[in-house]
């Protein structure tokens, strides 16, 4: 868009014209939309596949299954979740050796009362 911009925008500015102001913002006006819909785009796709790479993540802690690790290439907010995610996965490992099967048992019994 820059390359465009600096060929076309020269004479448009220098002509007094009426009708190249209204081109220039034409021109202008065009130029946003496109880099706003380029730039929708690849934003979206880049969430939505790291939200769907953590969804299936999230799956596989919900069979109880510790072994894979989640890899975002995510900037800024969205790159902690894998830290967050793997300190939950530890205490949850944390917590399930701590348990033994009277502790399990124990715990049956009070929810089932």
């Amino acid at each position: 868009m820059g390359l465009i911009f600096s060929v076309i925008t020269p004479p448009l500015v220098g002509l007094k014209i009426n009708f190249s102001y209204f081109a220039f913002t034409c021109i202008c006006v065009i130029a946003g939309l496109c880099v706003g819909i380029i730039s929708f785009f690849i934003g979206r796709y880049t969430l939505i596949k790291s939200i769907n790479k953590t969804k299936v993540y999230s799956k596989e802690i919900s069979e109880i299954n510790f072994e894979n690790h989640l890899h975002l290439d995510a900037n800024g907010e969205y790159s902690k979740v894998p830290d967050s995610l793997s300190l939950m996965i530890n205490t949850l490992k944390s917590i399930i050796k701590k348990l033994n099967p009277q502790n399990i048992s124990n715990i049956r019994n009070n929810y089932t009362k």
